[in-house]
């Protein structure tokens, strides 16, 4: 008897806590909205060929984000209610940001007609 009372607070304490999660996003609609935006951008073609592949997309991506989280400040200006996602995201597409990897356009050009 004991352990159902302790069972039965522990449901409630759960259920209050994931009713407190809910109030906190009321706009849940909202938000899912802005989430399916984003991993669309990530699909689209535009940005994909713009960086080199999925790939360099990702490594990008992963790259930036640890730059923001430790303190980077975003190269874009409107910051305002986004996440670091969407913010590495806007930075790609304003050409902000993209993947050095050690090739000039000289050096690629002369590989090619090797």
């Amino acid at each position: 008897m004991c352990t159902d009372y302790y069972r039965s607070q522990e449901r409630q304490r759960i259920l209050l806590s994931k009713i407190n999660k809910l109030y906190k996003y009321k706009n849940i609609e909202k938000l899912l909205t802005r989430e399916i935006k984003m991993i669309d951008e990530l699909k689209s073609e535009e940005i994909i060929n713009k960086v080199g592949g999925r790939f360099r997309l990702t490594a990008l991506v992963q790259r930036r984000l640890g730059e923001l989280v430790q303190g980077a400040r975003p190269l874009i200006e409107d910051i305002e209610g986004k996440t670091t996602l969407e913010i590495v995201v806007q930075e790609i597409l304003q050409d902000k940001i993209s993947i050095d990897d050690g090739t000039t356009t000289e050096n690629a050009e002369n590989t090619e007609k090797k």
